[in-house]
């Protein structure tokens, strides 16, 4: 009975709502029906207006009839309707609207099912409870540049609601789609569209709320305004969920959101893409202390991201933003890029689970890709990240830059990340500076190449109160040179951390040689530091290690490593390397219960200590030394500093199975006043007699070579000249016997020389160079007068060893008078020396020839001549012979041509006719060439000259 009185109520509302309806067909009926203030106007067709129209009606409806395209155009674009009544009610359904509509005093405004092509604008002076509500709009922004507005949509003191709405802005770059202006009023944008056509800003909001949900923003660009290019706002509050923003633009700052002294802001369930910003490419917010709030973004995924700063946040002054799972890839900063999140000033980041993938950075300022923080107004910012993923980083830049973090002041702490495949040019991995503070607690880092060295982790830093603190870490496939950290005068503190396959490009040898960074920065390859710095290690490991030494530490600097393991570690100056001339000074180690194995070097697997002077204080206690390999000296360490028993101390350690290829199983030093101190070293000597070596000091003649020698002047010492080098224990020194082992600034180079130079010479090999365990001389020829001399074999080049008092040794030799009898004496080398000996010839003189000096023959009392009286005597020519053919010849040459002249003169004689006058003058022509062959035989043989002859005697 209930249901039916109520469904008759509701019948006969409907009836008295058909009856007070005015139907119009055309313009003059529409605009007579608002002069008679119809509470509802129903367009039945389409109609043109000529002018704008004002409409003050209290309450008033216009609609189309449904289901059918009902279109209310102007014919001037600049024409609009104005509806203006305070306390009003304007209600527009089910139509089409070409033109603009102005609202003025209405309190509430509705438009359900509306397509209009222009814009709206709405302002109430009533200060309370105004509301548009808006359905199902369909509107294009009005492109005519004549428009009077910046915005679509110009909200002042109404509360606005848009539901299933679709906005498509114009083309004009300073315009916006939705001004929302007011104090205290709200804005609701529900499963909408919202196309800024790549011109238009999106939303601009100051002192209100605003709530967005299930919409879609396309298009947005802000080219001229503070910033925002989906929505700006200021000193309001805003909400935000399950949106989607695709190709935001913002010239300035904020591609999406432009967040200024706000009081809220959440962000949840939004999908981003490609979004592009100068600082801040999907946020920028700015607080001040006295406006503190709490930013949120939750459930986030963004894919494309542009911006020189920001490429997701910029956070700034005092602002504080909080972010739950945040998923983002393919960011990119081309020039002057910094950081997915730049912190500036005092501000608060925190973020529990993120991941990001594929970003890039070039440009000459570009550092941290991941946060970049600067421009600490007290303490700096503080920031802290929860269970991040971060994979693909590449940061091209020549300058000094970080890859990850760029900390410039405050504090940053990094929880459960795992991080995958860094690249840079001259980078680290994440760099503080000015009083930063890092901790990073529980994560993996992976996979980190750079072209030119730097240390991994730098703490530029020097105070002692900006600390670098790792715990649980593990650092895996680093490829490029430069210490794994590095600190100016801060603290580094690490513990139950894993290091391991660091600097592979050294085991592959594909480093990149350049000279942009000092030697020692990049020669290290565990720590690295300059002044006062600090370095704790307390349960590490550290294992597959690759580089020139481990701990480079300047002036006092400190180092105290406890319960950890280095392990197959393969440095070519071992783990610990000290030398003053570069700055090392007064630094001191302190190691405890920590176990060094499996350690490979060419110098001193654990130290190796070179320079003068006092040198770092190292104690090591109760650690264990196994399966240590030098490839030379020092199976544990090797020391030339000659105050090494002033500051090294092993304290009850342990020694086992440690080896060095040529002396030294344990130590080797500059001699037995300067080894560093061994509580058991006793019992190490008793162990192995190598354990302990020295640089040489004792040179000796092996047993083979004589004690005195004698000969004549001119003379080869036939016997052997050896000696060997011993060390303090009068152990042999020995030396790599491989070629390819040595270097010629290593080798031990010795000459023999000759106390009296004036009366006595050396020739032959007189250098020897030290090999495996002796140096040897043979064959030297001694030419002297006679008389007793000494011979002194001294070392001229020590190579790779230290120089020491008794440097040479000597022996005796004696010259004898020469028997002339014997032997000939005579000087041969021109230095006013006669040698002695028996000539001799090589061949030997032939035919009774006699050698009367080397290889010199006398051939004088033989038939023969040459010199080996091989050749015979040479016939001499008889000149008056030669004269006398001559003679001949060139008689009968100026016979034959006076004949020629004749017969050619007389040719007409019968009685030459009948001879043949070309026969006879054929054989003058011939005695011719026949008497100048006896002439050029009588010549001197030369080589024209045997050609002449050997012509004119056969033609």
């Amino acid at each position: 009975m209930i249901s039916i009185f109520r469904n008759c109520i509701i019948f006969f509302c409907f009836i008295i709502d058909i009856c007070k309806t005015i139907r119009v067909k055309d313009s003059s009926e529409f605009l007579n029906a608002i002069n008679k203030n119809e509470k509802v106007i129903q367009l039945s067709n389409s109609i043109i207006l000529n002018e704008s129209v004002t409409i003050s009606n209290k309450e008033i409806t216009i609609e189309g009839v449904q289901n059918k395209k009902i279109i209310i155009e102007f014919n001037n674009i600049s024409n609009k309707f104005t509806f203006k009544n305070e306390y009003g009610v304007l209600n527009i359904k089910n139509i089409n609207i070409n033109g603009n509509i102005v609202i003025y005093n209405i309190k509430n405004v509705y438009f359900d099912n509306v397509v209009m092509f222009g814009t709206i604008d709405a302002n109430s002076e009533i200060s309370h409870n105004n509301l548009i509500s808006i359905n199902k709009l369909k509107i294009n922004c009005l492109e005519s540049n004549n428009i009077s507005y910046d915005s679509c949509f110009n909200i002042i003191n109404y509360d606005m609601s848009i539901l299933n709405s679709y906005i498509f802005g114009n083309n004009i770059n300073n315009y916006g789609i939705i001004n929302f202006v007011g104090e205290n009023k709200k804005l609701n944008i529900t499963q909408s569209n919202i196309d800024g056509n790549f011109s238009n800003w999106g939303i601009k909001i100051k002192k209100n709320e605003i709530n967005i949900s299930k919409t879609t923003f396309i298009n947005c660009s802000n080219y001229v305004n503070t910033g925002g290019g989906v929505l700006n706002a200021y000193d309001s509050y805003i909400n935000i969920r399950n949106c989607t923003f695709s190709n935001s633009y913002s010239t300035n700052y904020g591609g999406i959101f432009y967040i200024n002294h706000c009081k809220k802001f959440e962000a949840t369930e939004l999908n981003i893409f490609n979004t592009t910003s100068s600082i801040g490419s999907v946020l920028y917010i700015y607080n001040d202390f006295n406006n503190k709030f709490n930013a949120i973004m939750n459930n986030i995924y963004h894919k494309g991201s542009n911006a020189m700063q920001g490429l997701i946040a910029v956070v700034e002054n005092s602002a504080n933003l909080y972010i739950k799972n945040y998923h983002g890839s393919d960011f990119s900063c081309e020039s002057y890029g910094s950081g997915s999140f730049v912190l500036k000033g005092d501000v608060v980041l925190n973020i529990d689970t993120i991941e990001l993938d594929n970003i890039y950075g070039k440009g000459k300022s570009s550092k941290g890709l991941f946060i970049f923080t600067s421009n600490g107004l007290e303490k700096g910012s503080t920031a802290v990240v929860n269970n991040c993923k971060l994979t693909n980083f590449k940061l091209v830049t020549d300058d000094v830059s970080s890859i990850l973090v760029w900390q410039d002041k405050g504090k940053l702490t990094m929880n459960k990340c795992v991080i995958n495949n860094l690249s840079g040019i001259n980078a680290s991995v994440i760099t503080q500076v000015n009083g930063g503070i890092l901790t990073i607690n529980n994560s993996i880092i992976n996979k980190i190449k750079n072209h030119i060295p730097n240390p991994l982790f730098s703490n530029i830093n020097t105070r002692s109160d900006s600390p670098t603190n790792f715990n649980n870490v593990t650092i895996t496939n680093v490829y490029s040179n430069g210490a794994i950290f590095r600190t100016t005068g801060s603290v580094i503190t690490v513990e139950n951390s894993k290091f391991e396959n660091i600097h592979l490009c050294v085991k592959e040898n594909s480093c990149v040689e350049n000279n942009i960074n000092k030697d020692a920065i990049k020669e290290a390859a565990i720590l690295y530091t300059d002044m006062f710095g600090t370095f704790i290690s307390n349960y590490n490991t550290f294992k597959n290690i690759y580089g020139t030494n481990g701990f480079l530490t300047g002036y006092l600097s400190k180092v105290k490593i406890e319960n950890t393991t280095f392990s197959h570690i393969f440095l070519t100056d071992g783990i610990f390397y000290y030398n003053n001339n570069i700055g090392q000074n007064w630094a001191t180690y302190n190691i405890n219960n920590s176990v060094f194995e499996y350690i490979y070097s060419i110098y001193g697997t654990i130290m190796k200590i070179e320079g003068p002077g006092i040198g770092n204080r190292m104690e090591i206690n109760t650690s264990k030394f196994t399966n240590n390999y030098a490839e030379k000296y020092g199976g544990i360490i090797y020391s030339i500093n000659p105050n090494t028993n002033q500051f090294i101390f092993f304290n009850n350690c342990s020694f086992q199975n440690n080896t060095a290829f040529l002396q030294g199983s344990i130590a080797y030093s500059l001699n037995k006043l300067s080894e560093p101190n061994f509580t058991n070293k006793n019992s190490l000597i008793s162990q192995d007699n190598n354990s302990f070596s020295t640089n040489p000091s004792l040179i000796q003649f092996t047993e083979d070579t004589p004690t005195s020698i004698t000969l004549f002047s001119g003379n080869i010492i036939t016997d052997e000249i050896s000696c060997t080098l011993y060390d303090d224990y009068f152990t042999k020194i020995r030396t790599s016997t491989e070629i390819s082992d040595w270097n010629l600034n290593e080798l031990i180079f010795f000459e023999l020389t000759t106390n009296d130079t004036n009366n006595s010479l050396l020739m032959g090999q007189t250098h020897c160079f030290y090999w495996n365990e002796t140096c040897t001389l043979t064959n030297i020829k001694v030419i002297g007068n006679p008389g007793n001399y000494q011979l002194e074999l001294k070392i001229k080049n020590f190579g790779i060893y230290k120089q020491f008092k008794n440097d040479f040794i000597t022996f005796n030799l004696k010259v004898l008078e020469c028997n002339t009898s014997i032997y000939l004496s005579k000087e041969l080398y021109g230095n006013n020396i006669k040698s002695c000996y028996i000539p001799k010839c090589n061949p030997t003189c032939n035919n009774k020839g006699k050698c009367i000096n080397d290889n010199i023959c006398d051939c004088s009392k033989t038939n023969f001549v040459g010199k080996y009286c091989n050749e015979y005597l040479q016939l001499q020519r008889i000149d008056i012979f030669d004269i006398f053919f001559i003679a001949v010849a060139f008689i009968l040459i100026f016979i034959s041509i006076i004949f020629i002249f004749l017969i050619l003169i007389n040719k007409k004689n019968p009685k030459l006719k009948g001879a043949s006058i070309l026969f006879m003058i054929i054989i003058l022509i011939g005695t011719i060439f026949s008497s100048l062959f006896i002439f050029f035989s009588t010549n001197t043989r030369t080589l024209i000259n045997c050609y002449l002859r050997h012509i004119f005697f056969h033609i």
